[in-house]
């Protein structure tokens, strides 16, 4: 049956490239068809090709059931013959003694036959690849393949390409052709296309600040209703199912705060809460993070109110893994960020150079991303003073939380699998704007994080490490050597491996009073701290270096007191605890 198939896929290649073959030598014949002949030709290939992937797929599942009913009677039939052959060895040895009947009955009935449930097959160099998952597992690693390095790298180059095409070569390829009198509606196209990608362009550099304001609607979510919005959170639950992504409240984060003023109307105020959340650590590309904060779609398990609601919990990922079980307790019936935390309009802070490809950005700024520059934090939060009211965001009434991967770039260059390694110390940036911003700072814990990918240590004298530190100090992103796995190969590629994370948000941090702050506003807050000796060089200075050693007390609790949780996996099966190196 196996050589039949390869017989019939060798055949249907031969095919399938004949046709392909013909419609070139068909494009060929004359050498002055014009572009449409190009997009003819481009348009059959990708539908012959689209068309081989869909019924060759089908063929070898329908090909794999028929060969499964085909040789289930003989299976069943060497089973059952086993079977009565170990019976008449039994009757044969009765005369023997009871511990040699008992050993000798177990062997002869061992089966002889063994079926395996995965049809998986090794190549030596790519490793195992995987052909019988079923359809759920195929479509969460469709998903999750669209929030990883394996969608971004491709199309930033594929955006890129088409805008340098579109707004100068089709100019050049137009200005250097004669002009005709009488042109059709399609030969006119592609212009049209290319002033519209400069008029995009110009929007983009000269007017759009939504990348530091946080003014675009986080759309792709899925967090309206109807029929796109019910596809997006679907989409992102696969997503989220393929590690899975666990994310666990362990404190409430009020939306709104009332105040009752003492004077005799006794009004009530109703203020909007901020917060800055710090996620740890920052792995290969922060996938718990984008999962858990950028989507709404990651299961939950709230632990705020008491004990009790580990009753209404229930074991979700069982033999989930690749290798090893796993099992995870998540709330039903609740999905996302915001049915643990209601109120709060978030944004994942991320790299500014995401935001410099054409078109690409938008996928970020539709998922609420920002950027990590200093303005983010004071236009988002809403951070003003009288000499920088302009930079203020237009809407001041909502409760908002800004995620930061702190440790950034210099972290990604440590990630070691089953260990926590955090570039923590001098990292007071975003305690500052915190604290101008007067938001409550918020510790989180991305569990299992640092065992999604595979990462190979570099000497420090070392070419490779060399070049690490020079991508990052020029273009201010990291390099790091890692290993993943793709759609079809388990051991090669750049998607996360399927092992769980689980993102624990520990208590806020209230910022410092008025009285604390000497009577300033929180806008005022200028610490200085000297960096040759790590001095604090004002008031301020004092302030920030307190509530900074406050943040990284809190995050070393959250991890003491959840890193043996019977619900947290990877953190049970860590290879070292966490430790803060810089």
């Amino acid at each position: 049956m196996s050589t039949s198939l390869n017989d019939f896929s060798l055949h249907f290649r031969e095919t399938l490239w004949k046709i392909v073959d013909s419609i070139r030598r068909e494009y060929s014949k004359d050498s002055d068809k014009d572009w449409k002949n190009t997009l003819i030709l481009l348009g059959t290939s990708s539908l012959a090709l689209l068309l081989a992937l869909a019924f060759g797929r089908q063929l070898f599942h329908s090909s794999s059931a028929y060969y499964a009913l085909l040789h289930r009677g003989e299976e069943q039939d060497i089973v059952q013959a086993t079977a009565a052959g170990a019976a008449a060895t039994k009757q044969e040895e009765q005369k023997s003694t009871a511990d040699q009947d008992v050993s000798a009955t177990e062997k002869k009935t061992k089966p002889t036959l063994v079926r395996r449930e995965s049809t998986d097959f090794q190549v030596p160099i790519v490793g195992f690849v995987s052909v019988s998952s079923t359809w759920e597992r195929r479509k969460q690693t469709f998903a999750m393949f669209t929030c990883s390095l394996a969608f971004v790298m491709p199309m930033t180059l594929f955006c890129w390409i088409i805008t340098i095409y579109l707004a100068v070569v089709v100019p050049l390829q137009q200005r250097s052709t004669e002009p005709k009198k009488n042109t059709s509606i399609i030969e006119n196209i592609p212009m049209v296309f290319s002033s519209l990608v400069w008029i995009y362009l110009v929007f983009v550099g000269a007017l759009d600040q939504a990348q530091t304001t946080g003014g675009r609607k986080p759309w792709m979510r899925g967090s309206y209703r109807g029929l796109t919005g019910n596809f997006l959170r679907q989409w992102w639950s696969w997503a989220c199912d393929f590690l899975p992504v666990i994310l666990v409240k362990t404190a409430e984060l009020q939306a709104f705060t009332t105040t009752v003023t003492n004077n005799k109307d006794g009004k009530a105020t109703v203020q909007p809460c901020k917060y800055v959340l710090g996620y740890h650590p920052h792995g290969i590309i922060a996938v718990g993070a984008f999962c858990a904060f950028s989507t709404d779609s990651a299961r939950v398990l709230d632990l705020s109110k008491s004990e009790s609601t580990m009753s209404d919990t229930q074991d979700y990922v069982n033999d989930h893994n690749d290798d090893t079980s796993t099992a995870s307790f998540c709330t039903p019936d609740r999905r996302g960020f915001s049915s643990l935390f209601p109120g709060l309009d978030r944004r994942v802070v991320t790299l500014p150079q995401n935001f410099w490809t054409p078109f690409l950005r938008e996928y970020f700024l539709s998922m609420g991303a920002v950027t990590s520059a200093k303005q983010t934090f004071r236009r988002y939060l809403q951070t003003y003073s009288k000499s920088t009211k302009d930079e203020a965001s237009s809407n001041r009434n909502d409760a908002r939380a800004l995620i930061v991967v702190v440790g950034g770039a210099a972290e990604s260059l440590m990630a070691e699998q089953g260990s926590i390694n955090l570039v923590l110390r001098n990292r007071r940036g975003f305690v500052r704007e915190a604290i101008m911003a007067g938001a409550h700072l918020v510790p989180v814990l991305g569990f299992g994080e640092t065992n999604l990918y595979q990462m190979f240590a570099t000497d420090e004298t070392s070419m490779a490490a060399k070049f690490q530190r020079f991508v990052k100090r020029t273009f201010g992103f990291a390099a790091p050597m890692f290993r993943g796995r793709s759609i079809f190969l388990k051991e090669v590629g750049v998607l996360p491996y399927r092992t769980p994370v689980v993102v624990v948000v520990g208590a806020p941090i209230a910022p410092p009073s008025r009285q604390e702050l000497h009577d300033k506003d929180y806008c005022d807050f200028s610490p200085k701290i000297d960096r040759s000796t790590d001095e604090a060089m004002n008031k301020d200075g004092a302030i920030l270096k307190e509530w900074h050693s406050r943040y990284v007390s809190s995050l070393e609790e959250l991890y003491h007191q959840h890193k043996d949780a019977h619900w947290n996996m990877p953190g049970k099966s860590r290879a070292k605890s966490m430790r803060i190196l810089r």
